[in-house]
């Protein structure tokens, strides 16, 4: 693994439960587990037509150093977190983009670790 290529930093939310909101829906609560370095390699975009309006959702790559709580029980842990990234590290908090991860993927020799990501836009 090349630790210079881990330029971005970004924050791995877990979900805690949830409250409702003023008309009584569930709303997820998100708080904060750890924050790390990573490498940010975008895979692809696409946009698909629903009715009305046009939705988009882009695919990223994210690549950290091994970490044996993320790596204990991929399917269990991609459900419960997500990524919330920023590119420019002095943006507002309102510029955080979040990602709902796929199951984590470590290499052979423990040294790093693969998240995909994919982020929902909905105009």
């Amino acid at each position: 693994m090349n630790p210079g290529i881990m330029r971005d930093r970004f924050t791995m939310e877990v979900d805690v439960g949830t409250e409702k909101d003023r008309l009584g829906a569930p709303v997820p609560i998100w708080e904060s587990e750890f924050e790390d370095w990573c490498s940010y390699e975008p895979v692809g975009t696409r946009e698909f037509p629903t009715i009305q309006k046009r939705n988009s959702e882009s695919t990223v790559r994210f690549r950290i150093r091994y970490r044996a709580d993320v790596a204990s029980d991929p399917n269990t842990y991609a459900a419960e977190h997500r990524i919330v990234f920023t590119l420019e590290p002095d943006a507002s908090p309102t510029a955080a983009r979040i990602f709902n991860i796929f199951p984590p993927i470590p290499n052979a020799a423990r040294t790093e670790i693969i998240i995909e990501g994919i982020e929902r836009a909905t105009p």
